[in-house]
């Protein structure tokens, strides 16, 4: 899989490679042998520091090679879309999302800080990009109703948090607090913003108020270099004109050409206060428990310090001195209930994203592992675990999905029945049940897929769905059969959460009466066991009129489950055999398998006709 990353890369701003630096190590373990390339101003930096392939931000054919290349377009975070000063962003980014799309790229964004967009057409330029990707992560509340306004569809927009959390998997405690007659080290993070003149004075006046108090060190971070050198270079030469005695460093200057994300986050480690305006220097005291004063020119830093329960100073343009010496005492006497507090908040917030990056997994997954067709009728290529995160990924998100585990059988049939053809045609997840779907896979495409069968998905649904908060309905079989198997379910541990049960002799039924059952059962997922195809055309009629987002034809799993019948010994199962030790044990199914040669020859000439060339995906 080839993945196109944009972002502020390349910069200089080291809250942003934080952020593809988080990327780039959690794909190396959750995709590996992924391969990223980055829009980036300075390629080179970028190639060097984390090993992937860089173009650069503004050159086009590069640019359009790489999208051209890539199976799917993320933006791993950050601030993109944002009309403060200009509308630059908002065109550039909007404008290289729509470009991805038209080009047929799914696009993926995660944590993003969306806005401000203060002009009507921003907002309406953002609505038209966002509305079309597959997943919109935001970091804030803020952000999410911005993107309600601007017309973006609820049902793609994912609460999540800084990528930049990854990189705190549960650090050791910070050391024990410095002596009482040693400087205090205050950290300071300035950037440019219409309110900076007034707050740089008032800093001012307030740490050399602090300085007398009590001795301290300023360490002026600066965390993007070519923007907030210039002032924080002004700062120092105050500080130092007004208190000559007290030692000012500067982290990220022009005497640390070579500053590491890793050196900086050391460096913050340090502190016992940081006083920042950039989101990613409260990120990084956060991730050291070192408490800090939240400087919220931006409405991003006003929620992630509200979120870690840190003081933040909001409306820049009228702070007042007293209240900034309120802050910065009330951040000075964080103990250890207030650390404890910050950590309960990061593991929250930590959660949140790893949550959402689950559910990017699976959708990226499914985007650059789509369905191959076999003699016509698709056939996922996901693994087994990665088939049932999907499930459960469209369970929570409502969204309607109708899984089919496919035989070479149900593919005969498919070719001489038009409407059974249709249900497997239409868009659902087609899973290869049997040894024969797989060997035509690897015949056709030279890949080897997993089995991913019936019987397997309800069990490990069953263990899932108390986790997940995923009720199951249990529909087929016997009267006497389902009741056994609603009763061995139960008996599992962990155990179940089953909404409800029913047997499969509903023709006389009501349509209407048994939907009613089910809605009222509140069931996420609908297991149909009633063999194929009864099981697809019931799904296929009834899918409208249930509320549960998910049905899986299961046939005759239900059986298993109830021990009526026994599943082959794991020698077949491993070796794709279960197929014979049925037949061993039931004669009677041969007449099942009758059709096997001829499947067999149509997948042979099929595959034949492909790898020459001479027919493309059918």
């Amino acid at each position: 899989m080839n993945l196109f990353v944009f972002g502020y890369f390349g910069c200089g701003n080291l809250g942003d490679e934080a952020i593809l630096s988080s990327f780039v190590s959690w794909v190396g373990e959750r995709l590996p042998g992924a391969e990223i390339t980055a829009q980036s101003s300075n390629p080179e930096h970028t190639r060097k520091n984390y090993g992937i392939e860089a173009v650069p931000k503004f050159r086009v054919w590069s640019l359009w090679r790489a999208l051209a290349r890539c199976d799917a377009v993320v933006a791993p975070g950050g601030g993109l879309l944002q009309d403060t000063t200009s509308m630059r962003s908002v065109i550039y980014y909007a404008g290289l999302i729509r470009l991805a799309q038209a080009m047929g790229k799914p696009v993926f964004m995660l944590s993003q800080g969306i806005g401000p967009l203060g002009r009507p057409v921003s907002r309406s330029i953002v609505g038209r990009a966002l509305r079309r990707c597959r997943h919109v992560g935001v970091r804030d509340q803020g952000s999410a109703n911005l993107l309600h306004r601007c017309g973006v569809p609820d049902e793609i927009v994912q609460h999540s948090s800084d990528l930049v959390l990854l990189r705190d998997p549960g650090r050791p405690e910070p050391a024990p607090a410095r002596p009482e007659r040693a400087r205090l080290a205050v950290g300071l993070s300035l950037r440019p913003s219409p309110d900076v003149d007034r707050l740089f004075n008032v800093l001012l006046g307030c740490l050399l108020r602090l300085n007398e108090k009590r001795p301290l060190e300023l360490r002026l971070f600066a965390m993007s270099r070519d923007e907030d050198l210039p002032l924080l270079d002004d700062f120092a030469a105050h500080i130092k004109e007004r208190c000559s005695n007290m030692p000012v460093r500067m982290i990220g200057g022009r005497d640390d050409a070579g500053l590491t994300v890793e050196d900086m986050e050391s460096a913050v480690a340090e502190l016992d206060i940081m006083i920042g305006m950039r989101l990613h220097s409260l990120v990084f005291s956060a991730g050291s428990r070192v408490p800090f004063v939240g400087l919220s020119y931006d409405p991003k830093v006003a929620a992630f310090a509200a979120r870690c329960r840190q003081p933040v100073l909001e409306t820049l343009s009228r702070i007042e001195p007293l209240e900034v010496m309120r802050r910065i005492e009330q951040a000075l006497e964080c103990g250890e209930e207030c650390r404890q507090a910050m950590k309960a908040a990061l593991k929250e917030s930590r959660e949140a994203l790893l949550e959402d990056l689950d559910r990017f997994s699976v959708m990226l997954t499914q985007a650059g592992q789509g369905p191959l067709p076999i003699l016509g009728v698709p056939v996922s290529r996901l693994s087994f675990s990665q088939t049932i995160k999907y499930i459960m990924y469209e369970s929570a998100r409502d969204h309607k999905l109708h899984v089919v585990t496919v035989n070479p059988e149900m593919i005969l049939r498919a070719r001489k029945d038009p409407e059974f053809r249709a249900v497997l045609c239409s868009g659902g997840l087609n899973t290869a049940d049997g040894v024969g779907v797989r060997l035509a896979y690897l015949l056709k495409y030279g890949k080897k897929i997993e089995p991913v069968s019936g019987v397997d998905m309800l069990g490990r649904i069953l263990d899932e769905s108390a986790g997940h908060d995923a009720g199951l309905f249990l529909l087929g079989a016997t009267p006497e059969v389902i009741e056994d198997a609603e009763k061995m379910a139960l008996r599992r541990t962990p155990r179940p959460l089953i909404a409800g049960a029913h047997h499969g002799y509903i023709r006389d039924l009501e349509p209407g009466d048994l939907a009613r059952r089910i809605n009222e059962s509140g069931a996420r997922i609908v297991f149909a066991g009633m063999g194929s195809p009864m099981q697809e055309f019931w799904i296929r009629d009834n899918k409208g009129r249930i509320r549960a987002p998910v049905f899986i034809g299961v046939g005759g799993s239900f059986d298993v489950l109830a021990g009526k019948t026994q599943r082959a010994p794991l020698f077949f199962q491993k070796t794709g055999t279960e197929w014979l030790y049925r037949v061993i044990a039931d004669p009677t199914r041969l007449r099942r398998i009758a059709g096997f040669p001829l499947f067999v020859l149509l997948v042979v000439w099929e595959s034949l006709l492909y790898r020459l060339g001479l027919r493309r995906d059918a």
